[in-house]
């Protein structure tokens, strides 16, 4: 473990899948396209980043468990909880989380969860179209013409998709207690509009409205279950938010991942995170 002159070095661990791209785009020098290569060539670890001077203030480690660079290491599941007090892991995985160091309680992680799952649910294009009402945001309406699904079926469904999400969580807190860790919300959807029509998009996309209410239940569900295991939430940055909510467009590399634009922003409420919380 390295000293510097105020004591025992504090890590900022960043673990993350696919959303975490743009953060370390806008935090690390050009030669950061090696280490996403490195990403997928090699099993699942915490590698140091040479960040830009100045842009956050400890040694910062890096690692993606993204799926397609833990299955052939460790299979396509990382952690199951099978009862209230057991969480089974991947013995990859468990050994992954236990190289944290984790003895001078100074260290602190961000993790970027997931994402997919509100977007594969929002842009879905069902038959007969359906929408649900969200008493918490009643500005948004249910459109005409649409069947109405009870909001607790809808709940039920997106805590299905996220209790993968959610198992990580839980695996990852289980083996570090003590640490300070932060769940960092992914960007809310592009306005209709904005979207880029590639392969796996309807052409019959649904109404600002439905993806927007999608999203909600999504930060919703997966915010209260990190909050009960002391894990923090942190939100995207207002600034990358129009009026209404959705994501602004000059903010995102594609229909679901925020730029380096993105990333420099969400890098700025990490450093006041640190600077208010975490000192």
């Amino acid at each position: 473990m390295r000293i510097f002159s105020g004591g025992i070095e504090k890590v900022i661990y960043l673990l993350g899948m696919s959303h975490i791209v743009c953060i370390l785009r806008a935090c690390a020098p050009p030669n950061i396209d090696a280490l996403l290569e490195g990403f997928c060539k090699n099993a699942p670890a915490f590698v140091d980043v040479d960040v830009y001077e100045g842009v956050l203030p400890y040694r910062v480690r890096a690692a993606s468990i993204y799926i397609g660079h833990v299955a052939p290491y460790w299979g396509a599941e990382l952690a199951r909880q099978t009862e209230a007090a057991v969480i089974g892991m991947a013995p990859g995985f468990a050994d992954f989380l236990n190289s944290i160091d984790r003895e001078s309680g100074r260290s602190v992680m961000f993790v970027f969860m997931g994402g997919e799952e509100y977007f594969n649910m929002s842009m879905t294009d069902y038959q007969p179209p359906c929408d649900f009402y969200m008493p918490w945001h009643s500005t948004l309406p249910i459109l005409p013409k649409r069947q109405v699904i009870p909001l607790h079926a809808i709940e039920k469904h997106v805590e299905f998709c996220l209790k993968k999400s959610i198992d990580n969580f839980t695996a990852i807190r289980a083996l570090n207690p003590d640490m300070q860790i932060f769940n960092v919300i992914c960007p809310p959807p592009l306005p209709k509009e904005f979207l880029h029509k590639v392969d796996g998009i309807p052409n019959s996309v649904q109404e600002n409205s439905f993806r927007l209410k999608c999203y909600h239940l999504y930060v919703k569900t997966l915010t209260e279950a990190t909050s009960r295991l002391n894990i923090k939430s942190l939100m995207p940055p207002p600034i990358a938010i129009d009026n209404n909510g959705m994501a602004k467009p000059e903010y995102m590399n594609d229909n679901i991942h925020g730029n380096t634009l993105f990333g420099k922003e969400v890098l700025a409420q990490i450093n006041e995170l640190l600077q208010t919380r975490c000192g």
